[in-house]
């Protein structure tokens, strides 16, 4: 038996001879009639989230509980006996500030699911219960992770708390999980990929994408579950009229060559198969040919970067920031559209109207609540449309001569035009001169403007979770591979989510809010499988912030701060939403992710965002001379007052021995310039002596940390 908390037998005896169960706890109304008392009952773990887990007593109604426990960690399958006081969270009935946790037994079998229609599951009687429906995908994305099945008796809802899932529209899926109650809705948590399976004869089982992308012909491939036909239809438009591709061949590996396509262009293309009266659910997807653009990338930091970790070209720090923006609207020639969530900066709006008063067609979207004043001073003949009225239109992308092969180009990154993102703050501007890209962009442009043409229609405009997934997303740059999604539409966490879960070696971030657990989570598993992982973490105070769950779990990470202490608005912002993967010297995979997409549920699901996956060592590196200047050329930033710091270290430079003076119990991790760890140990207070005739000569990064603190030291050995 394992208990968390030893108590005396008797005063544990005593506990249980007035234990509750579940049900009583639970009550026949929506409150629990034990709101704010001590309660003591028992169950078996169903399933286990960060920092909480469900517990069941059960397969009669009101039967579950979850369980809101930062300091205990029981397993799915542990039966357990509990004490703790009830709240009634937003009307979730929770026990919290558990005071005596005992696991009785372990591997016991579970309750089996309460089978539902669709429409039970928003009844309080299964809340923390475990639960099953089958149903049809009826809306795969409700924002936040959300998705709705309906088996025609009415909708229920799909969450990703535990586990991160992209749905398809008119699946039938059968799906487990506790219910859960949240913001005013029940919702089934799956805790993991087995909670979920399809209910159909023949589906996807790797969703159709393109490959092998030329400037006149791209492969789509998919993988059905059984052997099946195969057919592809596609157009220019989605009448899909430049014919239809089968392969009557019966397999489950499908790949269609689709040939004679013209550069930098968007189609319309439709892949399925069929197997007898059997065929996948379809829809239209978007693909775009390569264009005979130059392809060129150029990326622009206006803070300094250090060129010693450079392993091809330097990156480029430029001081006035404003200027190279401004260079870049003078080159449009025939079309600029612009998307900015705020603007204070009235060269910029001067260089718009330039390009207005030389006859380029200029249309403007921003933010309908942003600091937008300075747009009043464009010139009146230029549209202006502001939008997300339930979030925040939260682009930053500029797209010029969209149909000039040799002069279309798209910026975009982390910077609004406000004079505290073109300072002070820490952003980045990347600037891509390629036809389709611009085309992709401009096909986003259009939705939220309404329209195609010059003047928007805003009764057709859409933000936010009204719009569809309907742009390209791969793309071919002059051979460097890139991907394009925006949001809400193309549920962009889930990528993200899947480029770490794909890391093998190196993960490096610095993101102004993350709060999204699935990314956390994605975070974690990637360190706990020896991937080499470093972060940076600005506004750490706000609510679900991912830091103290990412350091608590030894993941070497930092709070933006301040040399001064201060923090916005009265000092700068690490105010960038970009993370690179393998990018060491000679890594097979190199891949920067940038854009204005913070790793939060709200940038996933109401805000209007795109972020930009670039596969290619020169700009990855490039990053990591940003990161390496943020994360160790600020050290001083994290190191505190000499009375108030924790450690000292000598000699420095080093040989074969390091003294370190330690004034508090903590861990020392010393990291080499790639973020990899290269020791680690528990220490106490006292002198320690670190032995490091074994490490190559160079720079190194020693930290030291506890529950109250972080130190970070620069170490040279000779």
């Amino acid at each position: 038996m394992k208990k968390y908390f030893l108590l005396p037998c008797l005063i544990f005896t005593t506990l249980f001879l007035h234990a509750q169960t579940i049900q009583q706890i639970q009550g026949n109304g929506e409150d629990s009639p034990y709101d704010s008392q001590v309660v003591t009952t028992s169950g078996i773990v169903t399933a286990v989230n960060n920092n909480s887990y469900y517990i069941q007593d059960g397969i009669a109604v009101r039967s579950g509980l979850y369980i809101y426990d930062a300091s205990n960690s029981p397993n799915i399958g542990d039966q357990i006996e509990i004490t703790g006081t009830i709240d009634e969270y937003y009307s979730l009935t929770e026990l919290v500030n558990v005071t005596n946790l005992t696991v009785t037994s372990s591997n016991n079998p579970l309750p089996e699911p309460i089978e539902l229609s669709t429409v039970d599951v928003n009844q309080e009687d299964y809340e923390s219960m475990l639960v099953k429906v089958s149903g049809e995908c009826t809306n795969p994305d409700l924002g936040f992770g959300e998705w709705e099945l309906n088996d025609a008796s009415g909708p229920c809802r799909v969450d990703d708390l535990m586990h991160a899932f992209l749905p398809t529209l008119g699946i039938v899926y059968e799906v487990t999980g506790p219910l859960h109650f949240s913001f005013s809705n029940f919702k089934i948590e799956p805790r993991d990929e087995s909670d979920i399976v399809i209910d159909i004869p023949l589906y996807f089982t790797v969703d159709p994408s393109e490959k092998d992308i030329t400037t006149m012909s791209l492969t789509v491939s998919w993988q059905t579950n059984i052997p099946s036909n195969t057919v592809l239809e596609y157009g220019l438009t989605t009448a899909l009229e430049l014919g239809t591709l089968t392969d009557a061949a019966m397999t489950t590996e499908h790949e269609v060559l689709i040939e004679n396509l013209t550069p930098g262009t968007i189609y319309y293309i439709k892949p399925y198969s069929q197997s007898g009266a059997d065929e996948t659910p379809t829809s239209i997807l978007l693909m775009a040919t390569a264009s005979n653009s130059s392809g060129k990338i150029k990326v622009y930091f206006n803070h300094e970067v250090d060129h010693s970790v450079a392993t091809i070209s330097n990156a480029v720090h430029t001081e006035n920031i404003i200027d190279t923006i401004i260079a870049y609207i003078d080159l449009s020639q025939n079309t600029l559209d612009v998307t900015m969530y705020e603007a204070e900066n009235q060269e910029i709006v001067d260089a718009i109207n330039d390009a207005h008063d030389r006859g380029v067609a200029v249309r403007v979207i921003s933010d309908d609540m942003g600091n937008n004043a300075v747009f009043d001073n464009l010139n009146s003949a230029i549209p202006l449309l502001k939008g997300n009225t339930d979030g925040i239109m939260h682009d930053k992308f500029i797209v010029i001569d969209r149909d000039d092969v040799d002069n279309s180009w798209v910026m975009t990154g982390s910077m609004n035009h406000t004079d505290a993102n073109l300072g002070w703050d820490f952003n980045n501007v990347i600037c891509i001169q390629d036809q389709s890209l611009a085309r992709a962009y401009t096909l986003e442009f259009n939705e939220m403007w309404g329209t195609d043409a010059d003047q928007p229609n805003a009764g057709n405009a859409k933000f936010g979770d009204q719009k569809t997934n309907n742009t390209p997303h791969k793309f071919n740059l002059n051979g460097i591979p890139a991907e394009l999604y925006f949001s809400p539409s193309d549920n962009t966490a889930a990528h993200i989510f899947s480029a770490i879960d794909a890391a093998e070696d190196d993960l490096a971030f610095a993101i102004l809010v993350f709060t999204e657990n699935a990314l956390g989570d994605a975070v974690l598993d990637a360190h706990n499988r020896g991937v080499n992982v470093s972060g940076i973490i600005d506004y750490v105070e706000f609510n679900g912030s991912e830091y103290d769950y990412l350091l608590n779990n030894g993941v070497n990470v930092m709070d933006y701060q301040n040399e001064d202490g201060s923090q916005w608005p009265d000092g700068p912002t690490l105010h960038h939403k970009y993370a690179i993967i393998d990018f060491a010297e000679g890594s097979d995979n190199p891949l920067l992710i940038t854009g204005s997409h913070n790793w939060s549920a709200s940038a996933n699901a109401i805000h209007d965002e795109n972020t930009l996956f670039i596969y290619d060592a020169e700009v990855a590196n490039w990053y990591y001379q940003e990161f390496y200047a943020r994360f160790y050329g600020l050290v001083a930033t994290k190191d505190l007052p000499f009375a108030e710091k924790q450690i000292e270290a000598f000699p420095n430079p080093v040989e074969n021995e390091l003294r370190v003076e330690i004034e508090t119990s903590g861990v020392i991790h010393i990291f080499d310039v790639l973020g990899r760890l290269v020791f680690e140990e528990k220490v106490g207070e006292g002198d320690k002596i670190l032995k490091t005739e074994q490490l190559d000569s160079g720079t190194y990064f020693l930290k030291f940390y506890n529950q109250n603190s972080q130190q970070i030291l620069k170490i040279i050995k000779r």
